[in-house]
Protein backbone atom coordinates (compact mmCIF):
# COMPACT_ATOMS: atom_id res chain seq x y z
CA UNK A 1 0.00 0.00 0.00
CA UNK A 2 1.62 3.32 -1.04
CA UNK A 3 2.35 5.91 1.64
CA UNK A 4 0.00 8.90 1.61
CA UNK A 5 1.03 12.29 3.04
CA UNK A 6 -1.76 14.07 4.89
CA UNK A 7 -1.79 17.83 4.41
CA UNK A 8 -5.38 18.99 4.79
CA UNK A 9 -8.93 17.74 4.97
CA UNK A 10 -9.40 16.03 1.62
CA UNK A 11 -11.88 13.31 0.64
CA UNK A 12 -12.47 11.21 -2.47
CA UNK A 13 -16.05 10.06 -2.28
CA UNK A 14 -18.72 8.44 -4.41
CA UNK A 15 -22.39 8.45 -3.41
CA UNK A 16 -25.83 8.23 -4.99
CA UNK A 17 -25.59 11.79 -6.41
CA UNK A 18 -22.45 10.99 -8.42
CA UNK A 19 -23.87 9.54 -11.64
CA UNK A 20 -20.59 8.42 -13.20
CA UNK A 21 -19.20 7.15 -9.89
CA UNK A 22 -22.41 5.25 -9.22
CA UNK A 23 -22.22 3.62 -12.64
CA UNK A 24 -18.59 2.61 -12.06
CA UNK A 25 -19.43 1.01 -8.70
CA UNK A 26 -22.99 -0.17 -9.36
CA UNK A 27 -22.78 -3.52 -7.45
CA UNK A 28 -21.88 -1.60 -4.28
CA UNK A 29 -24.99 0.60 -4.49
CA UNK A 30 -27.23 -2.27 -5.60
CA UNK A 31 -26.17 -4.15 -2.45
CA UNK A 32 -27.27 -1.25 -0.22
CA UNK A 33 -24.19 0.96 -0.32
CA UNK A 34 -24.78 4.66 0.43
CA UNK A 35 -21.28 6.17 0.35
CA UNK A 36 -17.70 5.03 -0.28
CA UNK A 37 -14.68 7.24 0.39
CA UNK A 38 -10.94 7.45 0.91
CA UNK A 39 -10.63 10.12 3.61
CA UNK A 40 -7.55 12.11 4.56
CA UNK A 41 -8.21 14.03 7.78
CA UNK A 42 -6.14 16.18 10.17
CA UNK A 43 -6.99 16.29 13.88
CA UNK A 44 -10.76 16.09 14.14
CA UNK A 45 -13.55 15.29 16.56
CA UNK A 46 -17.10 14.31 15.75
CA UNK A 47 -20.07 14.73 18.05
CA UNK A 48 -21.85 11.86 19.77
CA UNK A 49 -24.72 10.71 17.56
CA UNK A 50 -26.77 7.69 16.55
CA UNK A 51 -26.17 6.87 12.86
CA UNK A 52 -29.05 5.72 10.69
CA UNK A 53 -26.71 3.70 8.45
CA UNK A 54 -24.08 1.01 9.12
CA UNK A 55 -20.55 2.43 8.95
CA UNK A 56 -17.12 0.92 8.46
CA UNK A 57 -13.81 2.69 9.00
CA UNK A 58 -10.68 0.87 7.76
CA UNK A 59 -7.66 2.71 9.15
CA UNK A 60 -4.77 3.00 6.67
CA UNK A 61 -2.58 5.47 8.56
CA UNK A 62 -2.81 7.21 11.92
CA UNK A 63 -5.06 6.53 14.91
CA UNK A 64 -8.71 7.13 15.69
CA UNK A 65 -10.35 7.02 19.11
CA UNK A 66 -13.79 5.50 18.84
CA UNK A 67 -16.60 5.60 21.38
CA UNK A 68 -19.32 3.05 20.67
CA UNK A 69 -22.10 3.00 23.25
CA UNK A 70 -20.22 3.03 26.60
CA UNK A 71 -16.93 1.61 25.33
CA UNK A 72 -13.94 3.63 24.08
CA UNK A 73 -11.07 2.10 22.09
CA UNK A 74 -8.25 3.32 19.85
CA UNK A 75 -8.11 2.01 16.28
CA UNK A 76 -4.71 1.99 14.57
CA UNK A 77 -3.46 1.23 11.05
CA UNK A 78 -4.92 -2.04 9.79
CA UNK A 79 -7.93 -2.00 12.12
CA UNK A 80 -11.48 -2.29 10.82
CA UNK A 81 -14.11 -0.50 12.92
CA UNK A 82 -17.72 -1.60 12.46
CA UNK A 83 -20.42 0.82 13.65
CA UNK A 84 -23.91 -0.70 13.24
CA UNK A 85 -26.88 1.59 12.72
CA UNK A 86 -28.66 2.66 15.90
CA UNK A 87 -25.57 2.58 18.16
CA UNK A 88 -24.33 5.79 19.87
CA UNK A 89 -21.05 6.70 18.17
CA UNK A 90 -18.29 9.28 18.53
CA UNK A 91 -14.92 9.33 16.76
CA UNK A 92 -11.82 11.46 17.39
CA UNK A 93 -8.71 11.58 15.20
CA UNK A 94 -5.47 11.37 17.17
CA UNK A 95 -3.38 13.27 14.62
CA UNK A 96 -3.54 13.00 10.80
CA UNK A 97 -5.66 10.08 9.64
CA UNK A 98 -6.08 8.20 6.35
CA UNK A 99 -8.96 5.72 6.16
CA UNK A 100 -11.44 4.00 3.91
CA UNK A 101 -14.99 4.95 4.88
CA UNK A 102 -18.02 2.85 3.90
CA UNK A 103 -21.67 3.60 4.63
CA UNK A 104 -24.36 0.91 4.14
CA UNK A 105 -28.13 1.37 4.36
CA UNK A 106 -29.88 -0.24 7.33
CA UNK A 107 -31.77 -2.85 5.28
CA UNK A 108 -32.79 -6.39 6.28
CA UNK A 109 -29.88 -7.88 4.30
CA UNK A 110 -27.37 -6.11 6.59
CA UNK A 111 -29.25 -6.51 9.89
CA UNK A 112 -26.83 -9.24 11.11
CA UNK A 113 -24.36 -6.40 11.74
CA UNK A 114 -26.65 -5.42 14.62
CA UNK A 115 -26.56 -8.99 15.90
CA UNK A 116 -22.80 -8.88 16.05
CA UNK A 117 -22.81 -5.36 17.46
CA UNK A 118 -20.04 -2.72 17.36
CA UNK A 119 -16.58 -4.21 16.83
CA UNK A 120 -12.96 -3.44 16.08
CA UNK A 121 -10.46 -5.97 14.81
CA UNK A 122 -7.17 -6.23 12.95
CA UNK A 123 -8.32 -6.64 9.36
CA UNK A 124 -6.57 -9.33 7.35
CA UNK A 125 -7.73 -7.95 3.97
CA UNK A 126 -6.54 -4.34 4.31
CA UNK A 127 -4.20 -4.42 1.24
CA UNK A 128 -6.90 -6.04 -0.88
CA UNK A 129 -9.61 -3.60 0.27
CA UNK A 130 -7.33 -0.65 -0.46
CA UNK A 131 -6.52 -1.97 -3.95
CA UNK A 132 -10.23 -2.46 -4.74
CA UNK A 133 -11.30 0.99 -3.50
CA UNK A 134 -8.35 2.70 -5.21
CA UNK A 135 -9.36 1.05 -8.51
CA UNK A 136 -12.99 2.15 -8.04
CA UNK A 137 -11.81 5.69 -7.31
CA UNK A 138 -9.73 5.91 -10.51
CA UNK A 139 -12.32 4.50 -12.93
CA UNK A 140 -14.69 7.53 -13.20
CA UNK A 141 -11.72 9.74 -14.12
CA UNK A 142 -10.68 7.57 -17.07
CA UNK A 143 -14.24 6.55 -18.07
CA UNK A 144 -12.95 4.03 -20.61
CA UNK A 145 -14.75 0.76 -21.18
CA UNK A 146 -12.33 -1.57 -19.48
CA UNK A 147 -11.66 0.60 -16.43
CA UNK A 148 -15.40 0.90 -15.86
CA UNK A 149 -15.88 -2.86 -16.24
CA UNK A 150 -13.00 -3.64 -13.86
CA UNK A 151 -14.39 -1.08 -11.42
CA UNK A 152 -17.74 -2.88 -11.33
CA UNK A 153 -16.04 -6.24 -10.76
CA UNK A 154 -13.92 -4.70 -7.99
CA UNK A 155 -17.05 -3.14 -6.44
CA UNK A 156 -18.66 -6.59 -6.41
CA UNK A 157 -15.53 -8.00 -4.71
CA UNK A 158 -15.66 -5.21 -2.13
CA UNK A 159 -19.29 -6.10 -1.36
CA UNK A 160 -18.22 -9.72 -0.90
CA UNK A 161 -15.55 -8.65 1.61
CA UNK A 162 -18.05 -6.51 3.52
CA UNK A 163 -20.59 -9.34 3.64
CA UNK A 164 -18.03 -11.52 5.37
CA UNK A 165 -18.42 -9.17 8.34
CA UNK A 166 -22.06 -10.29 8.66
CA UNK A 167 -20.89 -13.65 9.95
CA UNK A 168 -17.44 -12.82 11.34
CA UNK A 169 -17.05 -14.24 14.85
CA UNK A 170 -14.41 -13.52 17.49
CA UNK A 171 -12.87 -16.97 17.20
CA UNK A 172 -12.77 -17.21 13.42
CA UNK A 173 -9.36 -18.48 12.36
CA UNK A 174 -9.20 -17.41 8.74
CA UNK A 175 -6.94 -14.35 9.00
CA UNK A 176 -3.91 -16.27 7.77
CA UNK A 177 -5.85 -17.59 4.80
CA UNK A 178 -7.09 -14.13 3.78
CA UNK A 179 -3.60 -12.66 4.10
CA UNK A 180 -2.22 -15.38 1.83
CA UNK A 181 -4.95 -14.65 -0.73
CA UNK A 182 -4.25 -10.91 -0.60
CA UNK A 183 -0.51 -11.59 -1.05
CA UNK A 184 -1.28 -13.89 -3.97
CA UNK A 185 -3.33 -11.23 -5.78
CA UNK A 186 -0.58 -8.69 -5.20
CA UNK A 187 1.98 -11.11 -6.67
CA UNK A 188 -0.20 -11.65 -9.76
CA UNK A 189 -0.57 -7.88 -10.22
CA UNK A 190 3.20 -7.40 -9.94
CA UNK A 191 4.09 -10.32 -12.25
CA UNK A 192 1.17 -10.92 -14.64
CA UNK A 193 3.58 -12.56 -17.11
CA UNK A 194 4.34 -15.44 -14.71
CA UNK A 195 2.72 -18.87 -15.12
CA UNK A 196 -0.31 -18.42 -12.84
CA UNK A 197 -2.11 -21.70 -13.32
CA UNK A 198 -4.21 -23.28 -10.56
CA UNK A 199 -1.36 -25.53 -9.43
CA UNK A 200 1.04 -22.59 -9.01
CA UNK A 201 -1.53 -20.52 -7.12
CA UNK A 202 -2.47 -23.41 -4.82
CA UNK A 203 1.19 -23.98 -4.02
CA UNK A 204 1.70 -20.26 -3.29
CA UNK A 205 -1.12 -20.14 -0.70
CA UNK A 206 -0.45 -23.64 0.66
CA UNK A 207 -3.87 -25.09 -0.32
CA UNK A 208 -5.08 -27.96 -2.42
CA UNK A 209 -6.24 -26.98 -5.91
CA UNK A 210 -9.78 -28.05 -5.05
CA UNK A 211 -9.87 -25.97 -1.86
CA UNK A 212 -8.37 -22.99 -3.69
CA UNK A 213 -11.27 -23.09 -6.15
CA UNK A 214 -13.82 -23.24 -3.31
CA UNK A 215 -12.21 -20.35 -1.42
CA UNK A 216 -11.98 -18.13 -4.51
CA UNK A 217 -15.60 -18.78 -5.35
CA UNK A 218 -16.72 -17.97 -1.79
CA UNK A 219 -14.50 -14.91 -1.23
CA UNK A 220 -14.31 -13.35 -4.69
CA UNK A 221 -17.30 -14.86 -6.47
CA UNK A 222 -15.19 -16.20 -9.35
CA UNK A 223 -12.75 -19.08 -10.07
CA UNK A 224 -8.96 -18.49 -9.83
CA UNK A 225 -8.46 -18.55 -13.62
CA UNK A 226 -10.97 -15.74 -14.18
CA UNK A 227 -9.27 -13.64 -11.50
CA UNK A 228 -5.92 -14.07 -13.28
CA UNK A 229 -7.45 -13.07 -16.63
CA UNK A 230 -9.15 -10.04 -15.05
CA UNK A 231 -5.87 -8.82 -13.54
CA UNK A 232 -3.99 -9.43 -16.80
CA UNK A 233 -6.58 -7.63 -18.89
CA UNK A 234 -6.52 -4.70 -16.47
CA UNK A 235 -2.71 -4.53 -16.83
CA UNK A 236 -3.02 -4.80 -20.62
CA UNK A 237 -5.57 -1.96 -20.79
CA UNK A 238 -3.15 0.31 -18.92
CA UNK A 239 -0.31 -0.57 -21.32
CA UNK A 240 -2.59 0.08 -24.31
CA UNK A 241 -3.55 3.49 -22.91
CA UNK A 242 -0.20 4.68 -21.64
CA UNK A 243 2.46 3.13 -23.93
CA UNK A 244 3.25 2.61 -27.61
CA UNK A 245 4.19 -1.04 -27.08
CA UNK A 246 3.26 -3.46 -29.85
CA UNK A 247 0.49 -6.00 -29.27
CA UNK A 248 3.09 -8.79 -29.20
CA UNK A 249 5.07 -6.97 -26.51
CA UNK A 250 1.94 -6.31 -24.43
CA UNK A 251 0.85 -9.95 -24.84
CA UNK A 252 4.22 -11.15 -23.51
CA UNK A 253 4.13 -8.59 -20.67
CA UNK A 254 0.82 -9.94 -19.37
CA UNK A 255 1.54 -13.64 -19.79
CA UNK A 256 0.48 -14.65 -23.31
CA UNK A 257 2.70 -16.26 -25.96
CA UNK A 258 1.05 -14.74 -29.01
CA UNK A 259 -0.62 -11.48 -29.96
CA UNK A 260 -3.43 -13.49 -31.55
CA UNK A 261 -4.33 -15.34 -28.33
CA UNK A 262 -4.11 -12.12 -26.33
CA UNK A 263 -6.23 -10.15 -28.83
CA UNK A 264 -8.93 -12.82 -28.91
CA UNK A 265 -9.14 -12.92 -25.09
CA UNK A 266 -9.06 -9.13 -24.73
CA UNK A 267 -11.89 -8.82 -27.27
CA UNK A 268 -13.93 -11.35 -25.32
CA UNK A 269 -13.57 -9.49 -22.02
CA UNK A 270 -13.60 -5.87 -23.23
CA UNK A 271 -16.06 -6.26 -26.11
CA UNK A 272 -13.67 -4.62 -28.58
CA UNK A 273 -10.23 -5.47 -29.99
CA UNK A 274 -7.02 -4.07 -28.45
CA UNK A 275 -6.52 -1.88 -31.52
CA UNK A 276 -10.04 -0.49 -31.22
CA UNK A 277 -9.55 0.05 -27.49
CA UNK A 278 -6.30 1.94 -28.06
CA UNK A 279 -7.98 4.20 -30.63
CA UNK A 280 -10.89 5.17 -28.36
CA UNK A 281 -10.99 8.94 -27.74
CA UNK A 282 -10.50 10.19 -24.19
CA UNK A 283 -13.72 10.02 -22.18
CA UNK A 284 -15.32 7.34 -24.37
CA UNK A 285 -17.47 5.12 -22.18
CA UNK A 286 -19.73 2.16 -22.92
CA UNK A 287 -22.20 0.50 -20.59
CA UNK A 288 -21.22 -2.96 -19.40
CA UNK A 289 -23.67 -5.31 -17.61
CA UNK A 290 -22.84 -6.57 -14.14
CA UNK A 291 -24.00 -9.42 -11.94
CA UNK A 292 -26.34 -8.41 -9.12
CA UNK A 293 -25.61 -10.00 -5.73
CA UNK A 294 -28.64 -11.23 -3.80
CA UNK A 295 -27.63 -12.65 -0.40
CA UNK A 296 -29.92 -14.80 1.72
CA UNK A 297 -29.25 -13.49 5.24
CA UNK A 298 -30.99 -13.63 8.62
CA UNK A 299 -31.78 -10.75 10.98
CA UNK A 300 -31.77 -10.01 14.75
CA UNK A 301 -30.89 -7.35 17.44
CA UNK A 302 -27.70 -5.66 18.77
CA UNK A 303 -25.20 -6.28 21.66
CA UNK A 304 -22.15 -4.32 22.83
CA UNK A 305 -18.75 -3.46 21.43
CA UNK A 306 -16.39 -6.38 20.81
CA UNK A 307 -12.67 -5.63 20.57
CA UNK A 308 -11.45 -8.70 18.70
CA UNK A 309 -7.79 -7.76 18.31
CA UNK A 310 -6.69 -9.53 21.51
CA UNK A 311 -9.04 -12.53 21.23
CA UNK A 312 -7.08 -14.53 18.65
Amino acid sequence: MPARKVREHRVWQVDGDDIIGREASAPFFDAGGVSLAIAELPNHQGGLHIPKCHRFWLILQGEMQVRLDRDTVVATAGDLVCMPAGVKTQRTGLGPLVAIYVEIADTPAWTPLKTRGPSIRQYESTPLAYALVDSIARAPRSQDIYSMRCSRENAAMLVTLLKRELHQSTNEGNSGCMKRLADLLENIRETPDAKWDRQAMARTVNMSERNLGRVFKRVFGMPPAKMVITIRMDAASRLLRKTDMTLSAIANAVGYDSAFSFSRLFSKYAGISPAQYRSLPAGKRLRVPFTELKPDLRAADSPKLVDERNQR
